[in-house]
């Protein structure tokens, strides 16, 4: 999939997902219903849907490959290795990126299983909020990147301004939409999720913190598209330390207010993300290095 995305290929991974999905849906209901095969049916059904997955993805990819007339797998061996260290130092950042993402994560779980049941409930509720941001922006990004990569090869700055701008363009409408749905009907929503009205209660509470939560996002999700597309792992890196480190000050700093804190927290993390990178790619940008930078980072 990730290979398919970045040559700008979106509709097979979309037929790859839904294809793997249905192949697991179907022998979901064969092993476990039709044959009795309980947890172990389950377990052999999402082993062979991803086999065919992969199955499916290699042979787009190889369709793909040969239409574009590529060099052979072994003719790019060799460029292969000498990228590797890149690759391998891409990859830590990244990860370590992503760590922080997920300690955050983890952390609005534990701290709020600390303050009751409601609440921890009333969270997982609002998590779902964020899912559905983070599928809404998923898809720009996932463009920003592909458009950003083909742009710093091409070293064409027009063609990366273009993109910037439509991107942005189409990424605030969404974000605004979504914000506006929050904000009119998140108690909708939220009755969709849970029945219990208590939990209904105690996330309603929250819902001002969840209605900023698109607009201050969007920036996250573009600006990691741009830094990944340009392989600048090492500034998402240190963004995403000095945004954690914003994290736990603000909760640490308003813990008083109990649930509140968490999501003052998480919606001061989510905008540092994006500022940070956002201050370093103005400046690189201003500074007319932001595609030598990244064409020498290539």
């Amino acid at each position: 999939m990730g290979w398919l995305l970045g040559t700008q290929n979106a509709r097979h991974p979309m037929w790859l997902l839904i294809i793997t999905n249905v192949v697991n849906i179907a022998l979901d209901v064969l092993f476990v219903i039709g044959f009795g095969w309980k947890v172990q049916g389950a377990a052999a059904a999402s082993v062979l849907a991803e086999y065919s997955g992969l199955m499916l993805g290699l042979w787009f990819v190889s369709r793909q490959w040969l239409a574009a007339a590529l060099p052979s797998v072994r003719e790019k061996i060799g460029s292969v290795r000498n990228g590797m260290g890149r690759l391998l130092r891409l990859n830590r950042d990244i990860f370590l990126r992503s760590l922080c993402l997920q300690l955050s994560f983890t952390f609005m779980t534990f701290q709020g299983a600390t303050l009751g049941d409601d609440v921890v409930a009333a969270n997982a509720v609002l998590m779902s909020f964020l899912m559905l941001v983070s599928y809404a922006m998923d898809g720009f990004a996932y463009a920003m990147e592909a458009m950003v990569g083909k742009a710093i090869g091409a070293r064409n700055r027009e063609a990366l301004g273009r993109s910037l701008i439509g991107t942005t363009f189409w990424s605030l409408i969404i974000s605004l939409a979504i914000m506006v749905a929050f904000a009119g009907f998140g108690r909708d929503i939220i009755g969709l999720i849970s029945n219990i009205p208590a939990v209904q209660a105690e996330a309603a509470k929250y819902l001002p913190w969840l209605s900023a939560v698109p607009l201050v996002a969007m920036w996250c999700f573009l600006l990691d598209g741009i830094f990944i597309g340009a392989t600048r792992g090492r500034e998402m890196r240190n963004s995403m330390f000095v945004a954690i480190c914003v994290f736990f000050a603000v909760w640490w700093g308003l813990s008083a207010y109990g649930n509140h804190a968490l999501w003052a927290a998480m919606l001061a993390f989510m905008g540092m993300r994006g500022l940070g990178l956002a201050v370093i790619f103005a400046y690189q940008w201003h500074k007319d290095i932001f595609l030598e930078a990244a064409s020498a980072n290539n």
